[in-house]
């Protein structure tokens, strides 16, 4: 199979079996495991024993040179280079090849990634999304979903703290020893909350990160994923240059955490900032910070000076970041996954830092970055949050934040010195992000948020 040969598929053939391999991070342990399964290939796959008429080879050889995957696996993608308002840097490279990279994406799951997860039934990619939520807290969201009163709201917001250490008194000891693993006592800002525990199982975190690792392997351009960040993907089924696979995009994103989690929660928890119709849209992204090379950062992780013209590339092509400057989102509510497993944790620094909110409205962007925060509070809105592994914030778009440099304290492998996360924003119809908070008469009704 000319195909396999050129080292495109996922998959490789040895004999008569299809041997897939699935790295999987060990959730209780340090070690990485490597799974291989084996499995007889179809009838539709031919080993290199079996008799091939050569004019049948070359016709699918033809037809794949010819198709969108082949074509987009041809594509020389620029590459993302700006750090300020670069939402359309290279726009015209995407547009112009948005809808071929849409086909490819598609024949990409269909040809070379569901004939794998079919075949193969000990799979993390055919898990339920039952396994994705931290339980406890699926089940009451489902129970404000189908029958919403103050008690199940209540419920639903008692998972949702702005210190770690409040609502564990009927925790268990496996529970407690599980949160302290992720947590520190850590009081956050005002205005920023977080789960008692990981918002995402183990096997959730696993389950996108799979994909993505599959979806990187493809070969296929990606787009940065916002003006500042150039290292990611945007998930997105409309987007010229996302991932649009459904298996991310509807069923993890779009159904588990737009729909059930961050939609609702962001309403309840901020009822004088989510009204009706500020909430119906949302942009999600993926963002990695590379700590295997960052000279620039001190060594208690505190804010170094990061030439934001460095143009060190990664093994993918992509230019590495290091940090985030301050900003706002392009936001009405933000929730910012930390996708980092327990044993991915060979980084420093890289905290996420808030600044006070709200801000006084003669106060300008000028004005801001020359205060001194030296005496703002967490009653205020600031605070420097240590990210951990699991670890899930949601905050509103307009207070303003952003991460310090990230460094290595790990040589044991370069994927423990990432930090990588998923981000989603909430805005309203057409990007419209409302600022001004509504009044108590405007706010929406218990019905209305769920």
């Amino acid at each position: 199979m000319s195909r396999s040969a050129d080292g495109r598929n996922l998959a490789k053939i040895f004999g008569t079996f299809l041997f897939v391999t699935t790295v999987m991070p060990s959730w209780s342990g340090r070690r990485k495991y490597v799974h291989v399964h084996a499995f007889p290939l179809t009838d539709n796959v031919k080993t290199e024993s079996s008799a091939v008429d050569p004019a049948d080879e070359e016709a699918q050889e033809n037809e794949y040179e010819t198709s969108a995957l082949a074509k987009a696996r041809k594509l020389h993608p620029p590459r993302a280079l700006n750090t300020y308002d670069a939402e359309y840097e290279h726009a015209e490279f995407w547009e112009e090849h948005g809808t071929l990279l849409k086909e490819a994406w598609k024949e990409w799951w269909e040809k070379e990634v569901f004939a794998i997860i079919s075949h193969n039934t000990d799979n993390i990619l055919k898990e339920s999304s039952d396994e994705w939520l931290q339980p406890e807290l699926s089940k009451a969201l489902d129970e404000a979903i189908s029958s919403p009163s103050p008690q199940s709201e209540e419920k639903v917001k008692s998972f949702w703290v702005s210190t770690p250490t409040e609502g564990f008194s009927n925790e268990t000891g496996q529970q407690q020893r599980h949160r302290q693993q992720f947590y520190t006592t850590q009081q956050l800002p005002k205005g920023v909350y977080t789960t008692s525990s990981p918002l995402l199982t183990p096997r959730g975190i696993s389950y996108l990160r799979t994909l993505l690792a599959l979806a990187r392997s493809s070969k296929i351009p990606t787009r940065r994923p916002n003006g500042m960040n150039r290292n990611g993907v945007i998930l997105d089924k409309d987007v010229d240059g996302a991932i649009p696979v459904n298996a991310i995009v509807e069923s993890f994103v779009e159904k588990m955490l737009v729909e059930k989690v961050v939609r609702p929660m962001g309403r309840v928890l901020f009822p004088e900032f989510v009204g009706c119709g500020d909430d119906l849209e949302y942009f999600a992204f993926t963002i990695q910070y590379d700590g295997g090379k960052n000279e620039n950062a001190d060594a208690d992780g505190e804010c170094g000076h990061i030439n934001t013209d460095n143009q060190e590339i990664d093994n993918n092509g992509l230019t590495k970041d290091f940090e985030l400057k301050e900003h706002r989102d392009a936001s009405v509510i933000t929730l910012n996954i930390n996708l980092n497993l327990p044993d991915e944790n060979g980084y420093g620094g890289s905290q996420v830092f808030f600044r006070p909110f709200p801000i006084e409205e003669t106060t300008t962007t000028a004005t801001l970055e020359e205060s001194s925060f030296d005496k703002c509070t967490i009653e205020d809105g600031c605070g420097t949050v240590t990210f951990s592994p699991g670890m899930a914030l949601l905050h509103l778009g307009a207070h303003r934040h952003g991460s310090l440099p990230i460094r290595s304290i790990s040589s044991t492998g370069q994927r423990k010195n990432n930090r990588f996360n998923l981000v989603i924003w909430l805005f309203g119809k057409h990007g419209d992000v409302r600022i001004a908070p509504h009044s108590t008469e405007e706010q929406m009704t218990l019905r209305e948020r769920w």
